[in-house]
């Protein structure tokens, strides 16, 4: 698995060229993006991302809906 290398959110250079990742380092990378998204945030796809206002950041959140929301992602 590839994926361009990012840090901080932004992409990462080497020699004017992109850098790649791969193998566990990307597969962290694209986890870290994906937790970092708010559902509804990504203009593409208002679907993508972690429910956190609708779910997760709740007062009196159900531990049980908390867990299938970020399992689903």
């Amino acid at each position: 698995m590839k994926d361009f290398a990012m840090h901080q959110g932004d992409l990462v250079l080497q020699g004017g060229d992109l850098a790649l990742v791969h193998g566990e380092a990307a597969v962290a990378q694209r986890l870290a993006v994906r937790l970092r998204t708010f559902r509804g945030e990504w203009f593409l796809d208002a679907r993508a991302g972690v429910p956190y206002h609708q779910s997760v950041l709740r007062k009196g959140a159900d531990p049980v809906v908390v867990d299938a929301a970020f399992k689903e992602v």
